[in-house]
């Protein structure tokens, strides 16, 4: 999982895959240190990553992720 962030117009964007973590870590009441199962064993952050990723000739894909106890907000 990438943690780094991408600058865009001066704001920083953090990465899908950083965004599942704190969501869960959220969710959880934890530190996203803490997590019981790291992201790496439930899904692909690189993948993830590259999904919401923007293309050329578009901004960044919007979407939500959900898994068996938690929806996620928009990515």
């Amino acid at each position: 999982m990438s943690g780094s962030d991408a600058a865009s117009g001066g704001t920083a964007v953090r990465a899908p895959s950083v965004r599942v973590v704190e969501a869960v870590a959220d969710a959880e009441g934890v530190d996203p240190t803490d997590l019981e199962t790291p992201l790496y064993e439930a899904i692909d952050g690189a993948a993830l990553d590259r999904l919401f990723a923007p293309t050329a000739d578009s901004a960044r894909h919007r979407g939500s992720l959900s898994f068996v106890d938690f929806l996620l907000p928009s990515l």
